[in-house]
């Protein structure tokens, strides 16, 4: 591919930085630089948009986008187990989330038919089946788990911190099971547990950045209805700053993901993952030909 010119832009290039208003270069699927450039291609008028690095989901489940009870019950037939899969895949990547880290319930055939460019979709790094003990979380929601107990942040955010350990909070899917629980295809005694989980939520993320943990950025949204992935921010935005949940989606996460540098900012060398903004929605540019390999 060809150089190409992004202008016209208010940046945000996911440091933390201020935005800027710069010219973006991009040839071969990366940014080769940042300002005025005299190379000849393409070029791409964004004047009164707004540009991030692509955002990533640092927790998904893309492979339970089916209701959850007729799926968990093998009621519903493995081709459409992966349209539901595959529909869900599309919006997240129309949501502007290029990146996600799917943390159990897709197999690696999802993977590739989304690299291959077989269906739209973000790049997934897959973390393989669901591991839980007997009777606990993702033991298809058990109930009788104390989340009373949930109580001792500041020694595990101590320990985290010292063992360089990330907190990747999720709070979109417990603002889903207050406020539609029988949507997510689960019980109604669901949303008490929710409203104890959201409270001691609150109070982990604050202890954990007063720690000095690394906190990245999830959604845990389950179900068919997946289409609130980017309320994730708003409702950091709301216990954080809007640009600190913004680097959370993006360097952070990039990090968390083993892909620093490669995603989730805006600097020459990086993968030419790109999204502009406007009030209402959101168009996703990716100049990217191949994906970029996970750091150890």
């Amino acid at each position: 591919m060809g150089p190409a010119q992004v202008v016209g832009a208010t940046v945000i290039d996911g440091s933390g930085r201020d935005p800027s208003n710069v010219v973006i270069t991009v040839e071969n699927g990366r940014i080769t630089q940042l300002g005025a450039s005299s190379a000849h291609g393409e070029r791409l008028d964004a004047e009164g948009l707004t540009m991030t690095p692509g955002l990533i989901d640092a927790h998904v489940h893309l492979g339970l986008s089916s209701p959850i009870q007729p799926h968990f019950s093998f009621r519903i037939s493995a081709a459409e187990i992966a349209a539901d899969i595959f529909a869900t895949a599309g919006a997240t990547l129309d949501a502007g989330f290029t990146t996600v880290r799917d943390t159990g319930g897709i197999d690696g055939g999802v993977v590739t038919a989304i690299a291959k460019g077989k269906v739209r979709g973000p790049r997934v790094l897959s973390c393989g089946p669901v591991q839980c003990q007997i009777g606990g979380h993702g033991y298809y929601g058990a109930a009788w788990e104390p989340t009373g107990l949930w109580s001792s942040h500041q020694s595990t955010a101590t320990l985290m911190a010292a063992r360089e350990v990330a907190l990747v909070p999720t709070f979109a899917v417990v603002e889903r099971l207050l406020h539609d629980t029988a949507g997510a295809g689960l019980a109604e005694s669901i949303r008490d547990r929710a409203k104890g989980v959201r409270e001691q939520m609150t109070r982990a993320l604050a202890v954990a950045k007063h720690a000095g943990v690394r906190i990245g950025l999830g959604s845990d949204l389950i179900g068919p209805a997946q289409d609130r992935r980017g309320g994730e921010l708003s409702l950091r935005a709301a216990l954080e700053t809007p640009m600190e949940a913004l680097v959370a989606a993006t360097r952070t996460n990039a990090g968390i993901l083993g892909l620093s540098g490669q995603v989730g900012v805006i600097t020459p060398g990086a993968q030419a993952d790109l999204v502009l903004w406007n009030a209402t929605r959101s168009k996703t540019r990716n100049f990217s030909p191949t994906p970029p390999t996970p750091s150890s």
